[in-house]
């Protein structure tokens, strides 16, 4: 016997992705935070076009970068000299980590949690696949082809959020790409 879902409500699926973003921002504002000491941007803005919102952070390693190799002289002048110790090269790294882990966020946890990410399981929702599909396969297309591409764009995700108001199944473009449907637990 098959078993019957429940669509995934408009308001639920709307604060799952508010939480994500704020998840998937996260690291990266505190790595502004150490090393900067401010952030002034619209990264968070920018997760429904996931390559959008890396570029907008492409100042980050730039940043960490400037603050791992700038020294005080013993005069108390500002010296830049490029510093290749382990902990600059894991500040620099860390870096460009918190900008990867944004753009795969999404991908990684829907893949390794069954459909879910932080903001789904705290809302009790799920992606499934629809007719058969392998899960794994459903969910690399739905989030990296999708999510990822597809959606950095300018206007996949505002086309995605009136499908996720007025769609049958509630389905949008990334759904239609993965073949899946956001479900209520």
């Amino acid at each position: 016997m098959k078993k019957e879902y429940v669509n995934a409500p408009f308001v639920k699926r709307g604060l799952a992705f508010v939480i994500d973003a704020v998840v998937a921002f996260l690291p990266a504002l505190v790595v502004y935070f150490i090393f900067t000491g401010t952030y002034s941007g619209l990264t968070p803005l920018y997760y429904p076009a996931p390559v959008i919102g890396a570029v907008s952070m492409i100042d980050l390693p730039v940043a960490v970068n400037e603050k791992v190799s700038t020294v005080t002289s013993d005069e108390g002048g500002i010296i830049s000299e490029t510093n290749y110790s382990i902990p600059a090269t894991g500040s620099r790294m860390l870096s460009v980590f918190v900008i990867i882990f944004y753009v795969g966020y999404s991908t990684f946890c829907t893949a390794l949690y069954d459909g879910r990410t932080v903001g789904k399981k705290l809302m009790r929702l799920r992606v499934i696949p629809e007719d058969g599909e392998k899960p794994l396969k459903a969910y690399l297309l739905r989030e990296l082809l999708g999510k990822v591409i597809i959606n950095s764009t300018i206007i996949v995700p505002v086309i995605s959020l009136f499908m996720a108001l007025f769609a049958p199944k509630r389905k949008t473009v990334h759904d239609y790409i993965g073949r899946t449907r956001v479900v209520a637990e």
